[in-house]
């Protein structure tokens, strides 16, 4: 992968995760190659057999070494990451995942925000002031600094705003869903559909 030969990559991953059924229980090998596999499917734009890569080592992480293993959670990540729909039930889950991606990704990551979003039901009162604060930066980050990035950003200010009403906070939620209207019209333009849908009323 490394080198660029994702054909090979490819063969001998699918290889290795075949042999990997037959090892012994207590034993990663295939959490860890199906990991790799969907990283590879991800790499070449295969998103529903890398989803599919990352849901069958959470899986196999879960039924062998627990739901809030570090192994578990980086398969989790993983999942939220291209479905944050898919995301496990679990508060514990749901916070490590977050935890994470701030240290994969660092805080002004959309990574962050989303997984933030994710979990925010799980934080404390001051935990979740810390977290307002840190996806605020990041929001602001993106128009200004870390712009080059822009690009590359889901909706996540609006997933949060929605995990804000959802929990409650609905002058927030919609302070939130203004700061996705900006992101939306610096991205695709003030008259573009994407700035329209996050102009509407919730």
């Amino acid at each position: 992968m490394a080198a660029g030969d994702l054909q090979a990559a490819e063969s001998s991953l699918r290889s290795a995760l075949e042999q990997a059924v037959n090892i012994s229980e207590r034993d990663s090998s295939y959490g860890d190659t199906a990991l790799l596999l969907g990283q590879l499917y991800r790499r070449t734009s295969r998103l529903n057999e890398a989803d599919e890569m990352s849901r069958k080592a959470f899986d196999y992480y879960e039924s062998i070494f627990g739901v809030t293993d570090p192994r578990t959670i980086e398969a989790h990540l993983a999942i939220v990451l291209s479905m944050p729909s898919r995301s496990h039930d679990s508060p514990d889950v749901r916070k490590a995942t977050y935890e994470l991606a701030r240290s994969q990704f660092g805080d002004k990551s959309w990574q962050a925000v989303r997984t933030s979003g994710l979990a925010l039901a799980s934080f404390s009162s001051q935990e979740r002031e810390k977290v307002l604060a840190d996806v605020q930066a990041a929001c602001a980050a993106v128009l200004a600094e870390d712009r080059v990035n822009l690009s590359s950003w889901p909706p996540v200010a609006e997933e949060f705003a929605t995990a804000l009403s959802l929990n409650g906070y609905e002058d927030l939620a919609a302070r939130f869903m203004g700061i996705q209207l900006r992101l939306n019209e610096e991205r695709f333009g003030e008259k573009s559909l994407e700035a329209g849908i996050a102009a509407q009323p919730r």
